[in-house]
């Protein structure tokens, strides 16, 4: 996103522009888009209450100011849900659209909103079957703009999902499959997972799974490759907020954080075993 500056005749003026572009084009601000994200939720059985976070970023170095998009729902297996704002405002069914969450807002704050802020939960009932998942799509984004209201262009979109577990409650066996950094085993890996292991770390109820799934700080084998525990994303030996970083980047799309030996990148598919 570039300001606008006045149009003067002269090298001078020229010369402090280019400057300009070039500094912005260094730090990384022009090119560095935000995000906004749908997370998911896995249930035990079908009719079974699951609820989601939607969640939003601005590029780094810079606020939320304004939002708004909407979310797209199968009525048919997620019945009417229920939105509860957090930042701004949501509404389900605008308007008469079935199927559609409409999230909208805006902040008085300077500096915007910054950082990953959630601006919503959406709850539903699980209607589909054991091993199935109901999407949740961002299916169109009417504005997100800067704290300078200077539009947030082609913001990085994931979508989400409500998922009820497959009938199987079986330990992993060795060898299962798995992505570096899916700390829930939903497939995905998204804020979720980073909350998840926030969660471990601040001793709090930990957050659902898909089953099989290994335990947050279980001791684990990589075939191929270092990692002794599940969520230890960067191979340091412990499971801490620095892996939970690692998480973040990873969604923001910002540079990774170091790792320790040979570590598997995150969202790597590896074969793990307990």
């Amino acid at each position: 996103m570039f300001k606008n500056f006045p149009l003067r005749v002269g090298a001078a003026t020229i010369s402090v522009a280019v400057a300009l572009v070039a500094l912005l084009i260094v730090t990384g601000t022009v090119f560095a888009a935000g995000n906004i994200t749908v997370s998911s939720d896995t249930v035990d059985n079908t009719g079974d209450e699951a609820t989601i976070v939607v969640s939003a970023a601005a590029p780094s170095g810079s606020g939320i100011g304004n939002w708004q998009f909407e979310i797209a729902y199968d009525p048919a297996e997620l019945g009417t849900p229920t939105c509860t704002p957090l930042e701004g405002g949501c509404a389900v069914d605008p308007g008469g659209a079935i199927g559609t969450i409409r999230l909208a807002g805006a902040t008085g704050l300077a500096a915007g909103l910054t950082g990953v802020v959630e601006l919503a939960t959406v709850t539903a009932n699980a209607g589909v079957a054991a091993g199935e998942c109901s999407d949740l799509t961002i299916s169109s984004v009417t504005s997100f703009q800067d704290e300078d209201v200077f539009d947030i262009d082609d913001p990085a979109l994931e979508a989400g999902a409500i998922c009820v577990a497959a009938a199987t409650t079986s330990p992993p066996t060795a060898g299962v499959e798995r992505k570096w950094g899916d700390s829930d085993c939903d497939s995905g890996v998204g804020t979720r997972d980073s909350q998840a292991l926030l969660r471990f770390v601040l001793q709090q109820s930990a957050l659902s799974q898909t089953p099989p799934c290994l335990d947050i700080g279980e001791a684990i084998t990589v075939v191929g490759h270092d990692g002794g525990k599940w969520a230890d994303w960067d191979c340091d030996g412990t499971v801490g907020t620095r892996d939970s970083q690692a998480l973040l980047r990873f969604v923001l799309q910002q540079p990774a954080l170091s790792q320790t030996g040979d570590c598997p990148g995150i969202r790597d598919l590896v074969q793990v075993s307990d």
